[in-house]
């Protein structure tokens, strides 16, 4: 138990060792909510997440954006995507969405709990991780099924 929360810990710490400078605001703004999670699978299609439900993507890089909603009103927290089709995004609310078009249409699924998710990670097209408050998740099969790995509520992991 302990190696899965190491693993997950580094994971996380390592997110931010290849950012880079240069970054350019887009005029008008792409963001109408704030923006919390964000995913690319390659150098030019990316999306971002946030407040309001709100998915964008992107396949030119960041030049231009699409709106989605997820048809909630959700602060979504992070998203994976296990190939260029399939992707994963959880919320605040214990929300997962998942699409299997590329994001061109996004679908609640259920999960067995509502507590607070804040990432979501796959180390291979079955296996991945999701944690919130008090929870972390594990699915085998691509994300269909999710069992506990540990449930507490008194904690954040």
């Amino acid at each position: 138990m302990k190696k899965i929360i190491i693993i997950v810990l580094i994971f996380l710490a390592g997110q931010n060792a290849f950012a880079q400078s240069g970054w350019v605001q887009q005029n008008p703004s792409v963001v109408e909510w704030g923006l919390s999670a964000v995913y690319f699978s390659n150098e030019n299609t990316g999306w971002a997440a946030g407040g309001g439900g709100v998915i964008k993507s992107t396949t030119n890089a960041g030049e231009n954006w699409t709106t989605q909603y997820t048809g909630g009103g959700e602060l979504l927290t992070s998203m994976y995507f296990i190939n260029p089709l399939k992707g994963f995004v959880v919320s605040a609310q214990g929300k997962m969405f998942k699409t299997t078009n590329g994001g061109v249409n996004w679908a609640n699924t259920n999960l067995p709990d509502t507590s607070y998710k804040y990432q979501i990670l796959f180390t291979d097209n079955l296996t991945g991780y999701m944690c919130g408050y008090g929870t972390i998740m594990k699915t085998t099969n691509g994300g269909d099924n999710w069992n506990y790995l540990l449930l507490s509520s008194t904690r954040y992991v």
